[in-house]
């Protein structure tokens, strides 16, 4: 069998460590001058009264903002080598197969991504706190990401790590489909396929619930006894959570690795 063809772990480690050392200049520079706009932001909100009872709300802001923000912009880019013409051949030449390439580029855009964005927020929230502290004599709690936190109604801010990772695949396939400006074309095609979906699913609703809407709904609709009734509120949050995190992510990477063996070809 020829090797390319088969998995070998080894090759996705070689071209994980090639994604991380070899391509890293853009990438520290988009997060240096994240680490300073966030800086600045900070600082300037912190001056004002009463900045310390702000600092919270504004890093969970900051973190919602720049991982939603970053995380599709780094994605967008992932396949930028193979959609440049004088980098296409390099890119093709690595021995490596087609799925050896996708996993090793999910892997980068997305866990490790994940894992190096929140180091990264963790030591700017140190180091705007000792900022904060010099300057302005604000003494804030540390930012942890995985606490729960009241300005977002019990949510974690990691909960939206979670989130990014099952729709950051979105972008992963607009990177491989798209050419140049991948992310704003990702955007605007994943708006138009979102409100084209809502808009069937809710005129095929519609027809079949159209009966049980009006006054009389708590009457005529669904019998209170029925196991479905019973039981609507656990099915429909799990059944959600199964398509959002395990059958989406799993189509949009079945959709990118036939896409990015066509391209290849």
């Amino acid at each position: 069998m020829n090797p390319i063809k088969s998995f070998d772990i080894r090759r996705v480690v070689l071209l994980l460590k090639k994604e991380v050392f070899y391509q890293r200049r853009a990438p520290w520079i988009i997060v240096g001058a994240l680490f300073i706009f966030l800086l600045g932001v900070h600082l300037l909100m912190a001056s004002e009264d009463p900045g310390v009872n702000d600092m919270p709300a504004n890093h969970i802001i900051f973190y919602v903002l720049s991982l939603l923000t970053l995380g599709p912009i780094f994605t967008s880019a992932a396949f930028n080598e193979l959609n440049n013409k004088s980098s296409a051949h390099h890119y093709l030449s690595i021995p490596a197969s087609t799925f050896e390439k996708l996993i090793s580029k999910w892997l980068v855009t997305g866990i490790l991504f994940v894992i190096a964005f929140n180091v990264f927020y963790f030591l700017y929230a140190l180091f705007s706190n000792v900022l904060t502290s010099s300057f302005f004599g604000l003494s804030t709690p540390t930012f942890n990401p995985f606490e729960r936190q009241l300005e977002l109604d019990g949510f974690a801010p990691f909960f939206f790590c979670k989130l990014y990772l099952a729709l950051h695949t979105v972008y992963l396939a607009g990177a491989v489909c798209f050419g140049k400006f991948a992310y704003f074309k990702t955007m605007i095609a994943q708006s138009t396929i979102f409100f084209t979906m809502v808009g069937l699913i809710a005129g095929i609703a519609s027809l079949f619930m159209l009966p049980y809407w009006g006054e009389n709904f708590a009457n005529i609709g669904m019998n209170q006894n029925s196991w479905m009734a019973n039981n609507a509120e656990d099915i429909f949050p799990a059944l959600g959570w199964i398509m959002l995190y395990l059958v989406f992510p799993l189509w949009m990477l079945s959709y990118s690795y036939f896409k990015l063996k066509e391209t290849e070809v």
